[in-house]
């Protein structure tokens, strides 16, 4: 399997930006951030969808409130041609410090758009 790491650094919305994930046949598993100081490596393998899910993850960090983090993004088969669909697991700190979790569904009209919009 072919797989890339990498860093999100660049988003609008003024919060904590460095972020490392996985990247496998257009899914991303967001990994938990370490302790430590060295900067994760980036592999620059790429697969057929790995540009696009680049670009996809940073409209939907866009449309999330600062507080939440996206956990796992699935790129699923849309019925639709020029449809791209993801299923999107986002977490955000709730009451009394426990984590809350929701699952939502992401789409975007065309495979290069850097809009998307979402639904339960």
């Amino acid at each position: 399997t072919e797989a890339d790491s990498g860093e999100e650094e660049c988003r609008s919305q003024p919060r904590s930006i460095s972020e490392s994930f996985l990247t496998v046949k257009g899914a991303a598993l967001f990994l938990p951030r370490g302790n430590g100081s060295s900067t994760p490596r980036i592999s620059h393998r790429r697969n057929k969808h790995a540009g696009d899910l680049q670009q996809h993850l940073q409209a939907m960090f866009i449309l999330l409130r600062p507080e939440d983090n996206i956990r796992l993004a699935v790129r699923l088969e849309s019925t639709y041609q020029n449809r791209t669909r993801y299923m999107v697991v986002v977490s955000t700190n709730g009451r009394q410090d426990t984590e809350e979790s929701i699952v939502l569904g992401m789409d975007f009209s065309s495979n290069d758009s850097s809009t998307c919009t979402m639904g339960l």
